[in-house]
């Protein structure tokens, strides 16, 4: 049987939000038969004030993207910066996701969608709490190995 290490779990659990997120966001798009004409139609003619419309709306929305790719990306490395960076964009996000306006996505978006929201759900809190919070210290050993064998000395 497979065993991944606590290292392998995380990064897997990282690049498993970065892919679910991504394909959440492309799905509709790539089969847009998965959402229905009327469903889109009605959404197309509300009346509503979209963020993607205004260029500084645009700006900030991408400059809170590219900064929470940065995070999860640094995550990955386990940069101390990368939990802050990460934590704050999560919080950020919450105030500017109901700019956007109203959205229509398909059942396979949202699930997608929630099953990338799980995922880093799981990755902020064991980037807090558990096993590798550590590895994210100011005085980090690279040579030191939260996954090394103690019975093994360190390797």
């Amino acid at each position: 049987m497979l065993m991944l290490t606590p290292t392998q779990t995380f990064r897997l659990l990282v690049l498993g939000y970065l892919l679910s997120g991504i394909a959440a966001g492309g799905v509709d798009f790539v089969f847009p038969h998965l959402v229905p004409a009327a469903a889109s139609q009605a959404i197309d003619a509300e009346a509503q004030l979209k963020m993607l419309e205004h260029w500084p709306s645009l700006a900030i929305l991408i400059v809170s993207l590219v900064a929470h790719i940065v995070g999860a990306i640094g995550l990955l490395f386990f940069r101390r910066w990368a939990r802050s960076l990460s934590l704050w964009t999560t919080g950020v996000g919450f105030f500017l996701y109901p700019l956007v306006g109203a959205t229509v996505s398909s059942g396979w978006a949202n699930a997608l969608n929630e099953l990338s929201v799980t995922l880093w759900g799981a990755v902020l809190a064991l980037s807090y709490f558990g096993p590798l919070c550590a590895r994210f210290g100011k005085a980090q050993d690279h040579h030191m190995s939260i996954d090394a064998d103690p019975q093994n000395n360190g390797g």
